[in-house]
């Protein structure tokens, strides 16, 4: 600090005043950040220190100013060396666009596109790329100023790349600079990279002077005062960790840069073991790690990035939905814990009224969770994953966080690895297996472990590639989009999955207890009341289309009414279309429909007496068979296409008339086809449907049956509507007025504590009052497990 003196004294003079911020530093994709319009330094206004020192971040513009008017100091030496690291450690593939000439790079990651962006248009770009070289283009950093603009084009020789991975949590890159010295970078989390650094006074004097800048630069500006500047390792890497503390409460995600000489005698050994462990077949990784772990020590600190990674549209608003259809939301994510918090303020999982509970790795969590056993705020836990490392050690106090998580509104977890983030979702799924389905959805690769242990796994495609998306039962290219997969074609899903197991088990209780009542009037021989080639059809030919189409077209809401209500996602999760309840209702029905099915025709065409139907005015068995499968074809398509059915459409018509059109054929068909010399003499067929179609008894048979089966059905369900009205019922009801519908969206879309807190504005409306039996909505029955829920809007 004592020796920074100069250089304060001439940043008084050359700090232009044109302040950009972060937030405005960069207002299209397209933008270049080195286009400086001014054509020499006095046409800037200047600035003094003391608003300089109120500038909370310095721009772009600042940054180029101070290095080019301040040649041959420690800062522009550190500068240049930093943006080197920055265009070197990463592992981009620059290509040429045919079109435009430019320089586009190909990434494995955002972060890394971004980074590599940011040195081009510091004046540090990557020209070409091939095995074991890099070439790189230095600007002068002033293009635009006239006979300053110098070009320096270097190739750098790659050694060895040590790639980044989950365990790790950093990458590095071994390279010859063009004056012969061998250096590595390194690039981390800042958690990892803080304790490879050395200690301040153990630096050898060959690091001193960090200028890399090998070529004669005619046009520099000469400074004949310059000093050879010791800086204080300490203060800067005291600033460095409070500037990285500032940028993570901003919600930027961090790295930070180290770097290292490195002798020709301890490289020379360590790269013959490095080479012999890459062709390992066995635990290579492991053995890479381990030989990595020998020479990325001893660092020295070079410099500290924040990418800004916006939010999607509608992350706030799809988050809050969740909430409100009874899922709570745990975030899962890498980044540092001021950024993960500020993250969950902005997609509203985190809320300002919310209860934060810390725990480190020494918290009590027994004690935690006796404390807030009566939980009255939105508690949010926040947790990293030291802290989870040393919980899950212990089989206790992993249950009592479990428990005290299970009672909060959410969970943030911070410095989580993917082996982490399956932990949680894993210990989730088998604590309340019974109760819960989780959901885990990101666009990483570090993802893939918490997709695949969730019951619902979701990938995001992006900039992060396709890894997570392969990976998952689901795709979405936006988070947004889960309240669509959730909210209405999950909720259609289930809503058709359930009519179609209720009528495909009521269709065939329905035929075949019709059997068994027959069997009543033949002392059980077994006979059967139908031909069997009619009895083989029935599943495939004469009812399979109406539950076919109920269990793909059904929707008893529209998409509008799910999209604004959230709440009506809650049915899936209390059961409500498909339970025990509902399962023996349909039977119940089938089964009085089946006594009606064969009673009644019987009735008809003579009464019985002990069991027995009277012989001089019961028909032939196939002819009573045949009247009897009849009825049983219109109640089972009448029945699913358009009493169970509250979304009738053209399938729903065209599907009823081919079963009920389909059997009429068959039978004309079959009573021509069956030949004559049939050995038995049970079932006369041939020309009986020609001979019984045309009696009015017949027809008469079939309209009396059918509507004694499905007119009581049909007032029955009208009662119950009437006494008991359910959720769905409600809203199909309100969908006929829209103006009514709109009201209670906007009653329904309240939040719990956005109501109580505005309860007494009159203008508001309350969805009890309105409609008492929204059905005391219960709490979650599902846990979705998040990350990264930021966008792929990524920004230096």
């Amino acid at each position: 600090m004592n020796n920074t003196d100069d250089l304060n004294d001439k940043t008084d003079d050359i700090i232009p005043t044109a302040s950009v911020t972060r937030q405005n530093s960069v207002t299209s994709v397209n933008f270049s950040m080195i286009a400086p319009s001014p054509t020499s330094p006095s046409s800037y206004s200047m600035k003094s220190k003391k608003v300089l020192g109120s500038q909370s971040i310095m721009s772009t513009l600042d940054l180029l100013t101070l290095i080019h008017y301040l040649p041959n100091t420690p800062f522009e030496q550190r500068a240049k060396f930093f943006l080197l690291a920055m265009s070197l450690c990463h592992t981009c593939v620059p290509e040429v666009d045919k079109e435009t000439g430019d320089i586009i790079y190909q990434a494995s990651s955002p972060d890394e596109f971004a980074i590599a962006n940011t040195a081009k248009d510091l004046g540090y770009t990557i020209t070409d790329r091939s095995r074991g070289k890099v070439s790189l283009r230095i600007n002068d950093l002033m293009p635009n100023i006239p006979d300053e603009n110098i070009v320096l084009n270097q190739d750098f020789q790659i050694l060895n790349i040590l790639e980044f991975s989950s365990k790790r949590k950093r990458m590095s890159v071994i390279c010859r600079l063009p004056d012969g010295r061998i250096c590595l970078f390194c690039k981390g989390a800042d958690s990892v990279i803080l304790d490879r650094l050395r200690v301040a006074n153990e630096k050898d004097a060959i690091d001193q002077k960090v200028d890399i800048d090998s070529g004669n630069n005619d046009n520099h500006m000469e400074n004949n005062d310059s000093k050879t500047y010791e800086f204080d390792d300490n203060w800067i890497c005291q600033q460095t960790i409070r500037h990285l503390h500032e940028f993570a409460i901003e919600g930027l995600r961090t790295l930070l840069y180290a770097h290292r000489y490195i002798e020709e005698e301890e490289y020379i050994p360590w790269n013959k073991q490095f080479q012999e462990a890459s062709n390992l077949l066995r635990n290579k990784r492991e053995k890479l790690e381990e030989i990595s772990e020998l020479i990325e020590r001893d660092l020295e600190l070079t410099g500290a990035t924040a990418i800004e990674d916006k939010l999607q549209r509608g992350v706030p608003e799809t988050i809050k939905k969740l909430r409100l259809a009874g899922i709570k939301v745990w975030m899962l994510t890498g980044d540092k814990r001021e950024t993960a918090i500020n993250i969950g303020h902005s997609c509203s999982i985190v809320k300002d009224h919310s209860m934060i509970i810390n725990i480190e790795k020494n918290t009590d969590l027994i004690t935690i969770a006796n404390i807030l056993k009566d939980k009255t705020a939105h508690m949010v836990i926040v947790i990293d994953g030291d802290a989870l490392m040393k919980i899950e050690q212990d089989i206790v106090i992993m249950e009592s966080f479990l428990d005290l998580s299970i009672k909060c509104d959410a969970v943030i977890c911070c410095r989580a690895s993917p082996s982490q983030k399956a932990l949680l979702v894993r210990s989730i799924r088998e604590k309340l297996k019974n109760s819960v389905v989780t959901l885990a959805i990101g666009d990483g690769a570090n993802d893939i472990a918490m997709i695949q242990e969730a019951h619902v796994g979701i990938g995001i495609t992006g900039r992060e590639g396709l890894q997570a998306a392969r990976s998952s039962d689901y795709s979405i290219s936006q988070f947004r989009f889960l309240q669509n997969l959730l909210f209405v074609h999950g909720r259609w899903s289930y809503v058709r999955v359930s009519k179609f197991a209720l009528g495909t088990l009521y269709k065939c209780m329905c035929f075949y207890l019709t059997q068994g009542l027959f069997q009543l009037f033949t002392a059980f021989s077994g006979t059967s009341l139908y031909e069997q080639w009619s009895l083989a059809s029935y599943n495939t030919l004469f009812t399979s289309l109406p539950v076919m189409v109920i269990g793909i077209f059904e929707k008893d809401l529209n998409y509008d009414t799910l999209i604004a209500i959230p709440s009506l996602y809650k049915i899936g999760q209390e059961n409500k279309e498909f339970n025990i309840k509902i399962f023996f209702s349909w039977m119940i029905g089938a089964i009085c429909h089946a006594i009606t099915i064969v009673f009644v025709p019987i009735l008809f065409h003579g009464y019985f007496r002990d069991y027995e139907i009277r012989i001089g005015g019961s028909p032939q068995i196939f002819e009573l068979g045949m009247i009897i499968y009849t009825c049983v074809v219109f109640i089972v398509t009448l029945h699913i296409s358009y009493l169970q059915s509250h979304n009738w459409t053209g399938f729903s018509h065209v599907t009823s008339f081919l079963m009920i059109g389909g059997w009429f054929a068959f039978q004309i068909m079959y009573s021509y086809a069956y030949p004559t010399n049939n050995n038995s003499t049970m079932y006369e067929i041939r020309g009986v449907f020609q001979r019984v179609g045309n009696k009015v008894t017949f027809w008469s048979v079939v309209l009396l049956t059918v509507s004694f089966a499905l007119i009581p059905h049909f007032i029955l369900k009208i009662l119950k509507n009437l006494i008991k009205t359910t959720v769905v019922e409600f809203y199909q009801e309100a969908e006929k007025d829209q103006k009514y519908l709109k009201k209670l969206i906007e009653c329904e879309n309240i939040d719990s504590e956005d109501f109580y807190n505005e309860e007494k504005d009159s203008t508001k409306f309350d969805a009890n009052q309105i409609f008492k039996s929204s059905e005391n909505h219960n709490s979650s029955s599902t846990t979705i497990v998040d990350d990264n829920i930021d966008g792929n809007m990524t920004r230096m």
